[in-house]
C-alpha cells in the first residue's frame, strides 16, 4: 500500500472518529455521513403472478401485491369485543376540569424543545417555536 493510500485511510479514520465523539451535540452531521455512504434503493419488482408470468407494470403489481396480502389477512370474530359504553361510564367524575397555563410556564416548555428536530405533522419546526415563544405568549 502506498503512502497515499494510508494517508486517506487515516483521514478518513480520523474524521469518522470526530463525527462519533460529537454525535451527542451534532447527530445531524453523522446521520448525513451515514445517509452519503447508503447507496443502495430498494425497488419492488417485477413480481410473477398466478400463471408464472412477470409482471412489470406498476399497476399490476400494486393489484397482485394487494391481492396477496389481503388473502393472508383473517375475518375478526366481532361479537365478542367489550362493550365500550360500559367501560367509559365513570368518565365524567376524572375530566379534566382546569388547565392552567401561564406565559412563563409555555416559554419554559418550548424554551426546552431540541432545536434540531424535524417538524410534525402540522409543519410547525421546534427552532420556529422556541424563535417565536415570546410572540406566541
Amino acid at each position: 500500500m502506498n503512502k497515499a493510500s494510508k494517508a486517506v485511510k487515516l483521514a478518513k479514520r480520523n474524521f469518522e472518529k470526530q463525527i462519533a465523539k460529537k454525535i451527542k451535540s451534532d447527530p445531524k452531521s453523522f446521520y448525513s455521513y451515514v445517509k452519503s455512504k447508503t447507496k443502495f434503493k430498494s425497488t419492488i419488482g417485477p413480481v410473477t403472478n398466478n400463471n408464472g408470468d412477470l409482471v412489470g407494470d406498476y399497476r399490476e403489481m400494486a393489484e397482485l401485491l394487494n391481492t396477496f396480502f389481503a388473502s393472508v389477512f383473517t375475518t375478526e370474530n366481532t361479537n365478542n369485543l367489550a362493550d365500550i359504553n360500559n367501560i367509559f361510564l365513570d368518565v365524567d367524575s376524572e375530566k379534566l376540569s382546569d388547565v392552567l397555563v401561564t406565559p412563563e410556564l409555555l416559554h419554559s416548555k418550548l424554551s426546552k424543545l431540541k432545536m434540531n428536530k424535524s417538524p410534525g405533522i402540522d409543519f410547525v419546526g421546534s427552532r420556529m417555536l422556541i424563535k417565536l415563544s415570546f410572540v406566541i405568549l
